[in-house]
């Protein structure tokens, strides 16, 4: 999932820290000052990542109100309703977002991150594609500790879809970082079992099978 993050200049050690605790979550940050090439145009660049971003959070810091820059990206996140996250270090939402409640911040970025996780997990510009990402990042896992860590977030939210809970199934059977770790054997049966839908009966033995539940 990509998130657009805005902040002045002078605050860029701030941005590049948040950017970097992102990543390691396996978002997609766009950080001006680290992703635009020194050749390209600015503004195209700016507007390109705006519509392409999932999430756009302004890092709100002293005098982040007073800029043209950062007062353009909050005025074309809004226009395209692209979901917002104020994250609050001194200064309160301005302009167009002052309706939304700022997130504030920690220095623990382990706990930042947690947080706006879970507004990205609820709301609904975002629940569906969230979820999908959560699958697809477990789809991927190469190690037990990586798949114990997906499957802490996943399993922390409910309304999953049938073909996201078939692809949780899928990859599952297919994938042996997942079938042979202890915490998604103790774990995914009984997740799935909590999303009722009409599965196939073989696929969802086949499952419980690799899981060791049969």
């Amino acid at each position: 999932m990509k998130i657009f993050l805005s902040y002045l200049t002078e605050h860029k050690k701030t941005a590049g820290k948040i950017r970097l605790s992102l990543i390691l979550k396996r978002f997609e940050p766009f950080l001006a000052h680290d992703d635009i090439e020194p050749t390209a145009e600015w503004t195209v660049s700016i507007i390109q990542n705006l519509k392409d971003c999932d999430v756009f959070i302004p890092i709100l810091t002293q005098g982040f109100e007073n800029s043209k820059w950062t007062n353009q990206e909050i005025g074309m996140a809004y226009a395209l309703d692209k979901l917002i996250i104020p994250l609050k270090i001194e200064s309160d939402p301005p302009a167009f977002i002052s309706r939304y409640q700022a997130l504030k911040y920690v220095d623990n970025h382990e706990v930042l991150i947690g947080k706006i996780i879970d507004i990205i997990a609820e709301r609904p510009q975002t629940a569906v594609k969230f979820r999908d990402f959560i699958i697809q990042r477990l789809e991927k896992s190469n190690t037990y500790s990586d798949t114990e860590k997906i499957i802490g977030i996943l399993t922390k939210y409910e309304k999953y879809s049938m073909p996201q809970i078939l692809k949780l199934i899928e990859c599952s059977i297919s994938n042996s970082q997942i079938y042979d770790c202890f915490k998604a054997k103790e774990e995914l049966p009984a997740f799935v079992t909590k999303h009722l839908y009409t599965i196939d009966q073989s696929i969802v033995d086949k499952f419980k099978k690799k899981m060791g539940r049969r």
